[in-house]
């Protein structure tokens, strides 16, 4: 059974993908360079924790705080820039979903990393 942090990480990256699209939409935002520089690291970064968790059924906490961070970056950037309009909800809106499933899961993952090694302990006995 996978668990649900390698579905929010995949979400991650599909919403950094979106950073990345609408910023090409649309073009005459003052921050174009800033929301596909953004997506494009929290794809690279949820895409690093997807295969970590697929492969090592373990997450990188450190990763998953980064794209919180860059998640927060997304929240003030409008603000820091002057944004307004459908640029500046865009952004809050994906920097408010990328924090949360961001510290999500640095939060979850010992967890469930705890209890996954617990079961596979229990079924080796």
């Amino acid at each position: 059974m996978r668990s649900p942090l390698q579905w929010i990480t995949a979400f991650n990256g599909v919403l950094g993908l979106w950073l990345i699209v609408a910023s090409l939409l649309d073009a005459l935002a003052i921050d174009h360079w800033n929301d596909p520089l953004v997506g494009g690291i929290i794809v690279i970064l949820a895409g690093y924790n997807y295969y970590s968790e697929r492969t090592q059924g373990t997450i990188n906490r450190r990763v998953a705080a980064i794209n919180g961070v860059l998640g927060g970056w997304l929240i003030i950037a409008p603000f820091v820039y002057g944004i307004s309009g459908r640029a500046l909800w865009n952004s809050v809106s994906v920097g408010v979903l990328v924090v949360a499933f961001a510290g999500y899961n640095v939060y979850a993952a010992p967890r469930i990393e705890r209890s996954a090694t617990s079961s596979s302990d229990e079924m080796s006995q």
